[in-house]
């Protein structure tokens, strides 16, 4: 069962890396630049193959995890040379792997405290540019994203104007994830609401006992608990919760919405790409806004699923010429929606 206030959502946010930019974080890129300054990295022959053959995080990823999953390699013209043994590319790549993920980990878990005033002030703009057109009494603002980072988090909670519900309910002092905190979710009281959904997980989400917990801090992984988001790749499934349940929800959302302002995202995922072409072709209503420094090769790959979107070529959280797209989206949006929104109580519908 599906909450009709979020799957009928007349706007949606979808923020990727591009949106965490301003806070410091990386982009893809950036960060396989940086290995080369780490010893373990820039003295692997089998790291700067990879990377030379393409600088991108997901496709590191995807190379070492291919080599890392072979149980038997044996020798044949397309194996590298730079180890005497097929088996010693294995464990190194093994090793490069467990490095990945402590460096993605670590520099994508929080939000540096200098950065504070610039969260405040770019998400400000934003969000609040959204609810000027947006009707807080009736609607939620739901944010898709599939950063670790817990920029909206931080926000939400040194802002007094918002409300946040993530899918975690507080069970004797311990945030745990509760999909029924979705499906049964609605809006009370006067502040605006912010529906987040984070696709690949969060820094300081872990699995222990049976049970997925939000923790107050972010804690890379240990003996009685690991992390719970997904690691860079184009292909991933996304078949357990909290994942499916993120997924689950950008489908149907996109099958009602409006407007889905992407801000700093490509969609090399697959499932979220192939959701959005599906939702395409069934909402004949959606449009997709890409706010991004150079949208159009974006917004070209989008259009070739049969996506309809515009390119807005800005830089969030340094230009704000962007708000006048985004302002004119949601205008759009919210007036061909046609949605009764619910009143008294939100119910579910399937």
């Amino acid at each position: 069962m599906h909450n009709r206030q979020i799957t009928h959502a007349p706007v949606t946010l979808f923020l990727g890396a591009g949106a965490s930019k301003p806070f410091g974080k990386m982009l893809m890129a950036e960060f396989i630049n940086s290995l080369y300054a780490d010893k373990t990295f820039s003295a692997s022959p089998l790291f700067k193959q990879i990377a030379q053959e393409n600088s991108d995080l997901e496709y590191l990823f995807e190379q070492l995890e291919s080599w890392a999953e072979k149980r038997y390699v044996e020798r044949n013209v397309g194996t590298p040379s730079i180890y005497g043994a097929p088996k010693e590319l294995v464990a190194h790549a093994r090793t490069l792997l467990v490095e990945l993920r402590k460096k993605v980990f670590h520099a994508y878990k929080d939000i540096d405290g200098t950065n504070s005033s610039k969260l405040l002030q770019v998400f400000n703009e934003l969000l609040g540019g959204i609810f000027e057109t947006l009707d807080e009494k009736r609607y939620p603002l739901l944010i898709f994203t599939t950063n670790y980072d817990p920029a909206v988090e931080a926000f939400c909670a040194r802002s007094n104007d918002y409300e946040l519900e993530d899918g975690f309910a507080n069970e004797a002092g311990n945030w745990v994830w509760r999909r029924e905190r979705l499906d049964n979710f609605e809006r009370a009281g006067n502040k605006k609401h912010v529906v987040l959904i984070k696709l690949h997980g969060s820094a300081n989400w872990v699995k222990r006992g049976g049970r997925i917990l939000r923790l107050p801090f972010p804690i890379y992984e240990g003996e009685d608990y690991e992390n719970v988001l997904i690691y860079p790749a184009t292909r991933k499934v996304a078949l357990d919760d909290p994942y499916f349940t993120g997924y689950d929800y950008f489908q149907r959302t996109m099958d009602a919405c409006g407007c889905c302002i992407v801000i700093g995202y490509s969609f090399r995922d697959y499932d979220a790409l192939t959701k959005l072409a599906s939702a395409s072709a069934f909402n004949p209503r959606l449009k997709v806004l890409v706010v991004d420094p150079q949208p159009e090769n974006i917004r070209e790959k989008l259009s070739e699923k049969g996506i309809r979107c515009t390119a807005a070529q800005q830089t969030f959280g340094k230009d704000i010429a962007y708000m006048h797209e985004v302002a004119k989206h949601i205008n759009e949006a919210v007036k061909s929606a046609g949605i009764e929104q619910p009143t008294a109580t939100a119910g579910t519908a399937p």
